[in-house]
């Protein structure tokens, strides 16, 4: 329940809310009280919550939790790349750039890798990527990179401004 108010709050752009909702998600996950299926999604959300709350560190250590949830306890590794690709960003906005870039690429990996999925999933860890070579001064990379994210269709219009803005 706490989980499906989160995403509601969120929805509707009430942070307050959706933080309070997400953490009872992750406090009755770690009391074995909500269906594990859930945990993975209410530590994502909490670290989305605190990503846009500007709680980098706080969002990184949910995002690796998150990847920790869906590797080992569902055995999903294309959530755990999405999950893989948000931690990285989290790094970038803590600075931690020669952390970031390895996390973008593993999890575009496993993005590319999967046969059925949305080639739009790849447009954030490519704009990650594409700013974490720009940060290194590895502008040839960065192009590449940012060039692919902003090809994608359907990237959403935040997205997309990062993206031209990078470029």
């Amino acid at each position: 329940v706490e989980l499906a108010r989160t995403q509601l709050a969120l929805r509707e752009g009430d942070l307050a809310s959706a933080k309070r909702f997400a953490t009872s998600a992750v406090g009755r996950c770690a009391d074995r009280r909500s269906p594990q299926r859930d945990c993975g999604q209410a530590r994502a959300a909490l670290g989305t919550i605190h990503f846009w709350q500007g709680q980098h560190a706080e969002a990184e250590r949910d995002f690796a939790a998150a990847i920790r949830h869906f590797e080992t306890l569902e055995g999903n590794p294309e959530e755990a790349a999405l999950q893989r690709s948000n931690r990285a960003e989290a790094l970038l906005a803590l600075g931690r750039v020669d952390e970031a870039l390895p996390e973008f690429q593993r999890a575009l990996a496993v993005l590319r890798a999967r046969p059925a999925g949305d080639p739009e999933d790849l447009a954030l860890p490519l704009k990650g990527l594409g700013q974490s070579y720009l940060r290194l001064g590895r502008a040839t990379l960065a192009i590449v990179a940012l060039e692919e994210a902003l090809s994608l269709t359907g990237t959403a219009p935040l997205e997309l401004a990062d993206i031209r803005w990078s470029l």
